[in-house]
């Protein structure tokens, strides 16, 4: 570990989700929404079961489609449904290995940018490097549709993803 540096960002875990949820088609919510839940209990089941027979949890989980406390499931290492208070303190533990934690939503404004190369720059033995020329600035993506979530709706994220708030926050 020496010379490893480990960097990550967290973003938003309602925005996430309806990022997610645009991406897709942005139609038809709560289908979309139980359909990505079906398939993460499908996930968690498989590990269990992999974990029962084995004694050790597998190594690679697909959980990038997921909308349900999506970074304490990467951070601990499982892909558990239902996440628990015992996830949520190993993401804790992970997390607290990195030495750089970023937020996504900071990194929109000045500040926030001049903060995270602060970071990157204490944490990177790298020689300063150039800013890039005014005509390339970076843009945002979304390949998918672009809409806005009801209350009701983000509600319903925000309380699928008790722990990964706790996480962000």
């Amino acid at each position: 570990r020496p010379s490893a540096v480990y960097v990550t960002i967290l973003r938003d875990p309602v925005a996430r989700v309806s990022s997610a949820y645009f991406a897709d088609d942005g139609v038809h919510f709560e289908s979309w929404l139980d359909g990505i839940q079906r398939a993460s209990q499908e996930r968690s089941k498989a590990a269990t079961t992999f974990h029962s027979t084995q004694r050790v949890w597998p190594l690679a989980q697909q959980v990038h489609e997921e909308v349900s406390n999506y970074y304490v499931q990467v951070f601990s290492g499982v892909a558990a449904h239902p996440v628990t208070q015992r996830h949520f303190d190993a993401a804790v533990s992970t997390l607290t290995n990195f030495d750089v934690v970023l937020i996504l939503e900071h990194l929109s404004t000045p500040d926030g940018r001049k903060e995270a190369m602060s970071l990157l720059e204490r944490a990177l033995p790298l020689p300063p490097i150039a800013r890039c020329p005014p005509s390339i600035r970076p843009r945002p993506v979304n390949s998918g549709r672009k809409g806005v979530l009801t209350e009701v709706q983000r509600r319903r994220i925000a309380d699928l993803n008790v722990y990964d708030m706790k996480l962000y926050e």
